[in-house]
């Protein structure tokens, strides 16, 4: 189980879009837990005593952090997740979904009607998550849907897009009436917030030394409605397993229920990756 090696760009010099960017030495690192009630959700699969794990390495549940009781936990009887120690480039444990038992193993969070108070679309809102991808692969890494719904246009959700051979990671809403594509190049981490604000949705992403920031206008916006259900590999339909997964490593993923500013969602996406990946795109404060 390895994480393919990647060189590190020169220290001071970062890739935004296709211009170069000197990071900040006075940023400081922002904590999840610093958004105070505005934090709903928060997964890490770094802190043991979040993580939940059986006899045979198997992660049977992912404690919500936010203490809104969120806690991910097995589907049916769907195969389980494992943990992945000291993976990350920083040396952080991370929790890894892949095939176990001829199928991907997932966790999720059904049934929650707070879910969807939380993040209606009307509602503004904001997800943020570290990631690596280990292999080429397409299909879902996280989903927050309507289960109930036949319709795909009933969720948020970030895919892995491997078919046009970049390892292209696409922000999904309404129909595919707003997809945005940031770069996870396969073998490399990804640190990625999404914002809908009452009007567009953003992104803020990392990836190694490309920095992307892009947005656009939501089509259909009333047809997400009813959020229910927060699935880890695949998406959710009621009656049937989760569908469309994905082979990858979980570091964090923590959703809020306002949304950030631009300026926020910086800090956000420099503060995951300098925790997962490389610690030198910020200074500790």
């Amino acid at each position: 189980m390895l994480i393919n090696p990647r060189p590190l760009p020169l220290p001071g010099l970062l890739l935004r879009g296709r211009q170069r960017e000197r990071p900040s030495p006075s940023a400081r690192t922002v904590l999840p837990s610093e958004y105070g009630t505005d934090l709903r959700i928060w997964y890490d699969a770094d802190d043991r005593s979040a993580v939940t794990v059986d006899g045979s390495g198997n992660v049977t549940q992912l404690a919500d952090k936010s203490g809104n009781g969120l806690h991910a936990v097995q589907i049916g009887t769907e195969p389980l997740p494992v943990v992945a120690p000291d993976v990350s480039p920083t040396g952080c444990a991370l929790v890894h979904f892949k095939i176990q038992s001829g199928s991907l193993g997932c966790l999720g969070l059904t049934g929650a009607t707070a879910l969807h108070s939380f993040f209606g679309l009307l509602k503004p809102c904001t997800f943020a998550c570290y990631v690596e991808f280990p292999t080429s692969d397409t299909g879902v890494l996280w989903d927050i849907a309507n289960p109930a719904s036949a319709s795909t246009a009933n969720r948020y959700q970030v895919i892995a897009n491997d078919s046009s051979n970049m390892g292209s990671r696409v922000i999904r809403n309404a129909m595919n009436q707003n997809s945005k594509t940031c770069w996870g190049r396969d073998g490399t981490g990804l640190a990625l917030v999404v914002r809908y604000d009452g009007a567009t949705l953003k992104f803020a992403s990392r990836d190694g030394g490309v920095v992307n920031d892009e947005e656009g206008s939501v089509a259909e916006a009333t047809n997400i409605s009813g959020l229910s259900a927060l699935t880890f590999s695949g998406q959710r339909a009621i009656g049937s397993p989760p569908g469309n997964r994905a082979q990858f490593y979980l570091g964090e993923f923590f959703a809020l229920s306002r949304a950030l500013t631009d300026d926020e969602m910086r800090a956000a996406r420099e503060s995951l990756w300098a925790r997962w990946n490389n610690t030198w795109t910020r200074e500790q404060p």
